[in-house]
């Protein structure tokens, strides 16, 4: 079996688990230097981008990464 088999075939066979694990990994990676009460956030929107890669595609999730700055900054540059 290679090796490009064998992943796809746990990707095709664990989906959820594989999902949960990435966005796990990504709050975890995207934390290191905000306080630890963060993590639920941030969680929370690896779920939002996970989602919508999976249902829309890549293209929709930059965009709606690209929104979620702006917004953050523009709240940033008004206050």
């Amino acid at each position: 079996m290679t090796t490009n088999f064998h992943f796809f075939y746990k990707w095709n066979t664990h989906p959820t688990v594989i999902f949960y694990l990435s966005a796990t990994l990504f709050t975890i990676y995207h934390i290191y230097n905000m306080p630890i009460t963060f993590f639920l956030a941030i969680f929370a929107g690896a779920l939002i981008f996970g989602y919508t890669r999976i249902q829309l595609g890549f293209g929709h999730v930059i965009a709606l990464h690209v929104l979620w700055n702006l917004v953050t900054f523009l709240r940033l540059w008004i206050s």
